[in-house]
């Protein structure tokens, strides 16, 4: 028998390799721990955002509706309204329980302000100065005791007072008139004409008349009038008035153009309260007496609405009477009673289609189920067409019978020769949707 060499494997002995795997992994984790030691820098420590304490939390608020402010004192202290009188409009300190004035605030207007040379003036650790839009100005001082508490109450009250959005319809009356189909609010200084005492209209029966005080102006159904009766006046002041008058008879064309009289400037076109108006600037005179204002115009319903607010005045120790600020102030409260104004009725073309001509001269609402274009025997008439008379021709706006005019191919028409929405002979039954036509057309001036 052959002899067969035999070869042994040689082999690490197990000890060996459990020995050479722990110092490997001692060597990895080693240099891993001296990199992270040596090299890594330490993630630097952050400390909390450190909690300011709201000095002004758990004071008492002061809330001046009448001249539209507010501020934090602290709920030991009290507020004292001085009007004692002065240059101020009113005062307010706050007093300590020994009724020690701590903290004072003046209220300037801005006439007296610029009086006084103070358009300039600055705050500082003394006092803080704070204006409201109109340009009346809070003066807030400390009282000569400047202790560390009395400094805490007056920066609480610097860091808290704030002016105010007045809301100037509160208290206000709500004047209703469905015939004439609006609605508005009035301040409890000014009086509907129907409302006045014969007194009172004896008092603001005026040379210019702006307030409508006759009986037979009253008694006209299509016109109403709000007559100022407050207490507030100025050298040569005569009336304020706030008027509308309904016009049937005008169309919205002649509503809307542009009025030219030595007496009215530029129309301008507004939107107030969602209103699209037309507006002129109106300056009129008569032997030392003088009526200034707008008038604003709008088309609804088959009529135009007319509102004036006018100030009437007599020469006084100015040229015309009044002073800026006051004509001013005077205008502001007109304008407020007519940002309330409103029509009552439901807008009946609401979800129409708006047919806007290529020179942008104007635009008009049509019903959505109605075809509108330009004619094309007559390119200055633009035609509107039911569906009941819509053609399938493309040439073809409206199919009408009897056709001998391009002025008759549809039931209404606009000519934009004579800027006027016309209803064609035999169209009565679209009557109605002419009416609430003409009363979308709006002019681009």
């Amino acid at each position: 028998m052959q002899e067969q060499n035999t070869k042994r494997k040689k082999t690490i002995p197990t000890f060996i390799g459990i020995a050479i795997i722990v110092v490997f992994a001692l060597i990895l984790f080693g240099g891993v721990f001296a990199y992270q030691y040596f090299f890594v820098p330490e993630a630097p420590v952050v400390a909390p955002p450190l909690q300011t304490q709201d000095q002004t939390a758990g004071w008492k608020t002061y809330i001046n509706s009448q001249y539209s402010f507010e501020f934090k004192y602290p709920t030991d202290l009290k507020v004292l309204n001085d009007n004692s009188g002065g240059a101020y409009i009113s005062v307010w300190n706050i007093l300590s329980e020994n009724n020690d004035v701590l903290v004072g605030l003046s209220l300037y207007s801005k006439d007296t302000v610029k009086s006084f040379g103070w358009e300039n003036r600055k705050s500082d650790d003394n006092q803080a100065i704070v204006k409201n839009s109109n340009g009346d100005m809070m003066l807030i001082t400390i009282s000569f005791d400047k202790s560390d508490s009395t400094k805490n109450v007056f920066n609480g009250v610097v860091k808290t007072f704030k002016f105010t959005t007045p809301n100037q319809n509160a208290g206000w009356k709500t004047y209703t008139n469905t015939q004439l189909g609006i609605s508005l609010q009035y301040p409890s200084d000014f009086s509907n004409n129907n409302d006045l005492s014969v007194s009172q209209r004896g008092s603001l029966l005026t040379y210019m008349g702006v307030c409508m005080t006759d009986d037979s102006v009253r008694a006209l159904a299509n016109r109403t009038g709000f007559c100022y009766i407050g207490d507030q006046t100025s050298d040569g002041f005569a009336a304020a008035s706030f008027n509308i008058i309904v016009n049937n008879s005008e169309n919205s064309q002649t509503c809307q153009q542009i009025k030219t009289s030595p007496s009215r400037k530029v129309t301008q076109q507004v939107v107030i309260n969602g209103l699209t108006f037309y507006k002129d600037t109106i300056e009129n005179a008569g032997l030392g007496h003088y009526v200034t204002g707008d008038s604003y115009r709008t088309y609804k319903n088959g009529a135009c609405y007319t509102i004036d607010l006018s100030v009437e005045s007599s020469r006084g120790t100015l040229e015309k009477g009044l002073s800026v600020d006051f004509a001013s102030m005077m205008q502001s409260k007109l304008k407020s009673i007519l940002s309330t104004f409103k029509f009552t009725t439901p807008d009946q073309t609401a979800g129409w289609k708006t047919y806007t001509d290529t020179m942008g001269k104007f635009e008009i609402k049509y019903p959505s189920n109605w075809s509108a274009g330009v004619s094309t025997l007559m390119t200055s008439v633009v035609l509107f067409c039911p569906p009941e008379l819509a053609s399938t021709d493309p040439d073809v706006i409206c199919k009408m019978k009897n056709v001998s005019h391009a002025e008759t191919q549809a039931p209404i028409i606009f000519s934009l020769v004579q800027d006027k929405l016309q209803l064609n002979e035999n169209s009565e039954q679209y009557t109605t949707i002419f009416n609430l036509m003409n009363s979308s057309i709006k002019f681009a001036y």
